[in-house]
């Protein structure tokens, strides 16, 4: 009862230096410094940098002052290999639905849009992915792993994975089960690769290819490159709420989760 006690102040205790060190942008000059004014792109990068900075602030205090080097956490680790291999899922991830919405003649690209500062807007998706990974995925992964096993880690991760992603309970439980089917799923990739690379690549794929063809969302002020149409029953289509609402998605997770369950298995990495 006392290390279950003692896990659960350490997650608590984490996230709440994670907030108090987002909460600094409150201040004046620091969430919107001069440099941001009248630039949407800067500004949104600057606002995805700093919870990136804080979330790396609090791990290194808890990994380097709490756990005393007790948790190592792999980020770097092949990066060649996992920026190919991420690419490659995360196109196959994205790509098999909208193919698949594509042939039954729900998925149709539209118009193309200018999107000044496109790179920095690129920048920004993919540092919002490793925040997200390095907040849930890198600390609580590892303390959960070192203090239990790795089967409660995936678990408890994507409670609190799905429970930062509000968003999709109002959307409905196709989207929240997609929301929980991907998060095991880049559980499984980083219990693959045994390195956080991986699913930060994959994830990101998703990310900026989705919203730059407007069919996941992001913050609202993400711009759209392609005005892509998604139509048809909202279980197939999503509805508004397009792939991150669609029943293919679902089955391409689960298709992802079994495969990669089975090459774990295959190399005995599961406990």
């Amino acid at each position: 009862m006392k290390k279950h006690l003692l896990v659960f102040i350490k997650i608590l205790v984490f996230f709440a230096l994670w907030i108090l060190l987002i909460a600094l942008q409150s201040i004046p000059g620091v969430g919107d410094p001069p440099f941001t004014m009248g630039n949407a792109a800067i500004q949104r990068f600057w606002w995805e940098l700093l919870p990136l900075i804080s979330v790396i602030i609090a791990t290194l205090f808890f990994v380097k002052i709490i756990e005393k080097n007790g948790i190592k956490i792999s980020l770097l680790n092949k990066m060649a290999k996992n920026s190919a291999l991420g690419i490659f899922i995360g196109i196959e991830w994205i790509g098999i639905p909208l193919l698949i919405l594509s042939i039954i003649g729900s998925f149709h690209f539209g118009t193309i849009n200018s999107v000044p500062y496109l790179p920095v807007w690129i920048i920004s998706a993919f540092l919002n992915v490793i925040m997200q990974e390095y907040l849930v995925r890198g600390y609580i992964f590892e303390l959960l792993k070192k203090e239990y096993n790795l089967i409660t880690s995936i678990i408890i991760t994507t409670i609190i994975f799905t429970g930062l992603h509000g968003g999709a309970f109002e959307a409905g439980i196709l989207a929240v089960l997609n929301v929980i089917t991907m998060s095991v799923f880049m559980s499984l990739l980083l219990i693959y690769a045994k390195s956080l690379f991986l699913p930060i690549v994959v994830h990101a794929v998703w990310n900026i290819a989705g919203s730059l063809l407007g069919c996941v969302s992001l913050a609202s002020d993400y711009p759209v490159l392609i005005n892509c149409i998604i139509i048809g029953d909202k279980i197939i289509s999503g509805g508004i709420y397009k792939l991150e609402g669609s029943i293919f998605v679902l089955l391409i997770n689960i298709i992802n989760i079994v495969a990669f369950m089975l090459l774990l298995n295959r190399h005995k990495r599961i406990l």
